[in-house]
């Protein structure tokens, strides 16, 4: 992630930073996309890591829960430890 610039480790914060955050946070910490975000879960343990889209899951409660507009460009997966 760092070396693509795609976020920060951590966030500066100051009094500047502190009114930046209350009208808007614009930075991301990380910025994840399937493939990244597949590695580091690999690299922690996790198995049988899949894409998840709206409704897939075989577990019903999730239907309980899940917005479709929550999985427009998004980053979503399943894995297993």
């Amino acid at each position: 992630m760092e070396e693509t610039l795609l976020g920060k480790e951590e966030r500066v914060r100051g009094f500047k930073q502190l009114i930046q955050l209350a009208l808007g946070n614009r930075e991301h910490l990380y910025m994840w996309d399937h493939l990244s975000l597949s590695h580091q879960l690999a690299a922690a343990g996790f198995k049988n890591i899949r894409h998840c889209a709206f409704n897939d899951s075989p577990d019903s409660m999730f239907k309980l829960v899940e917005e479709e507009i929550r999985f427009n460009n998004a980053v979503a997966l399943e894995a297993t430890k």
